[in-house]
């Protein structure tokens, strides 16, 4: 008896093991079929490429126009946005080939919002510190988005900041990062039209 279940569980091993090791089982063997040859290698895309690829898809230094309107409600958002000109870089996980940050100004009915993002990392704080061109730096408070993503913070003062952006040609906006202090992310904003 212990030599029937010692062969019986010799046997569904031996089974199992050429069906999950992808080897012939004799009934593969018998039909004379082949298992299909593994696939080629996958050679991995440099982040060189990658970040080259992002950069042909984004301008970083003009502002990007939207409209989209609400076919349920007739409301209309209008939203601009722009990178930083600088690439953050973080420590893992939160490194990568293109790290930059954005701001978005949006209008939708008569709510505007400025928010600030990144593509990587996560804000920490409710305060950035903010220079518009070359004048004294000026403190702006921030919240978290209603999801608390902490790739997203929403400015308070939108309108003044958006009056800042209006009169000048360079911002820089620094932040506090989970785990990496604080980076400085430097905008070209001129040329902005809006309302």
């Amino acid at each position: 008896m212990k030599k029937t279940v010692l062969l019986v569980v010799l046997l569904t091993t031996a089974i199992s093991c050429g069906k999950q090791g992808g080897g012939q089982t004799s009934k593969d063997a018998a039909s004379g079929a082949v298992p299909p040859p593994p696939p080629p290698p996958v050679s991995p895309t440099p982040d060189s490429a990658i970040k080259a690829d992002a950069e042909e898809l984004i301008e970083p230094t003009k502002w990007v126009y939207d409209t989209t309107a609400d076919k349920m409600t007739s409301v209309t958002t209008y939203t601009a946005t722009i990178h930083s000109v600088n690439d953050l870089t973080f420590e893992p996980p939160y490194s990568g080939p293109y790290d930059k940050g954005s701001i978005v100004l949006r209008k939708r009915g008569k709510s505007i919002d400025v928010m600030l993002g990144v593509w990587r990392g996560q804000f920490t704080g409710d305060e950035i510190l903010v220079k518009f061109d070359d004048s004294p730096a000026q403190r702006y408070s921030v919240q978290e988005s209603s999801d608390f993503a902490g790739d997203v913070r929403f400015v308070t003062a939108a309108k003044k900041f958006i009056a800042g952006l209006i009169k000048a040609k360079h911002a820089t906006v620094r932040a506090n990062f989970f785990q990496e202090g604080h980076r400085d992310m430097e905008f070209n904003v001129n040329d902005l039209k809006w309302n």
